[in-house]
């Protein structure tokens, strides 16, 4: 049996192990966006890709400062 906080100090190690893994995407600017090509569509996924690393990689970066994991 674990302990809640057990299971929350894993599921923000696990975070921080998948986020450590992923590589932002270098994408190049599109003047306009035309959601009838697919490429433009695969695009603004790797844009949103991109913001939601950067929200989940600040929220668990702030958790982290009060958190301690032990090994």
């Amino acid at each position: 049996m674990t302990a809640e906080g057990d299971n929350s100090v894993l599921m923000q190690k696990v975070a921080k192990e998948h986020l450590a893994l992923f590589k932002p995407h270098k994408l190049e600017s599109i003047s306009s966006v035309d959601l009838n090509n697919p490429e433009h569509i695969v695009h603004l996924l790797k844009l949103k890709e991109n913001e939601q690393y950067n929200y989940l990689r600040n929220k668990i970066g702030k958790a982290m400062v009060f958190t301690k994991v032990w090994s």
